[in-house]
């Protein structure tokens, strides 16, 4: 028999309803999306592994580099007429006794290593142009149109989940995110980088999540009575977790905001889906 407390959990929920489907075209529609949520779960998982598994690769070579370099090379001035490969050589040679070709061939690759890093972590803001061209005038998460002719809708009807109402001119503001945070061991090259709206950028934070402290503290509260921090938290996630895209006609090119499952249910995120702006 399995384990009850895994049944009790809402990963073993779906995984039980995934498990047990014979049919998916035989669910009612509130199964069908805890089916797809559970199969989106799993998409998420296996795509962290690769990304982990890249981010491992990165912060070894960058571990090592740093354990072969003396604080002067890590630290490098450009000014130094010293070449900063030089730098590690004879502190290879001196601190390891190395041989002294061995040690140039290693130091010049630590050395690379090191200026990608510092190149990478440079300063952003200037990158904004190039992340519309290549993505098109929309936050990442929420799609939100900065190049918007008109009122976005979810100002127009004061969206309560989507509270840009708040401070419009602040919160839809472009902002230039790191897909993986910079306090981590991401950096500033394009790859890594993304528009968001200043809410969602919000929501992000730290990128560890929804602290399951605050969603309890707020899951039985109006919503009006929210702090705005704790409901950009719960957007931002919410609509990452669902693909970005509208749970309800599947629509990813407008913009999107959420809504609750059961209308007089808590404000949890298991209780919450993706709506567009055409559908709420």
């Amino acid at each position: 028999m399995r384990d009850v407390g895994i049944l009790d959990s809402l990963d073993g929920m779906l995984d039980e309803l995934v498990l047990r489907t014979q049919s998916l075209s035989a669910l009612d529609g509130r199964s069908q999306q805890y089916v797809d949520f559970a199969y989106s779960r799993a998409h998420g998982i296996l795509r962290a592994e690769a990304e982990d598994h890249a981010r491992r690769g990165l912060e070894t070579r960058l571990r090592l580099a740093m354990h072969f370099s003396p604080a002067i090379a890590i630290n490098y001035d450009r000014a130094n007429p010293i070449p900063r490969w030089q730098l590690v050589h004879d502190f290879i040679v001196r601190r390891f006794g190395r041989d002294q070709d061995v040690s140039e061939r290693l130091a010049r690759e630590i050395a690379s290593v090191l200026d990608a890093w510092d190149s990478a972590r440079s300063e952003v803001t200037s990158r904004r142009n190039q992340l519309l061209k290549r993505d098109g005038p929309f936050c990442a998460n929420c799609r939100l149109n900065f190049d918007r002719a008109s009122t976005p809708i979810t100002i127009a009807i004061r969206d309560e989940y989507k509270p840009y109402y708040v401070s419009p001119e602040e919160l839809v503001t472009p902002e230039v995110d790191h897909i993986d945070a910079i306090s981590g061991i991401g950096t500033n090259r394009i790859g890594n980088l993304q528009l968001l709206c200043r809410l969602c950028n919000a929501g992000k934070s730290d990128g560890l999540g929804v602290d399951l402290r605050a969603e309890a503290k707020f899951a039985g509260s109006l919503v009006s009575d929210i702090p705005v921090a704790h409901r950009a938290r719960m957007l931002y996630y919410t609509i990452a977790r669902d693909r970005r895209t509208c749970t309800q006609c599947g629509e990813g090119g407008v913009e999107l905001t959420i809504r609750p499952m059961v209308a007089d249910g808590a404000f949890v995120r298991s209780n919450l889906l993706t709506y567009c702006v055409m559908c709420v």
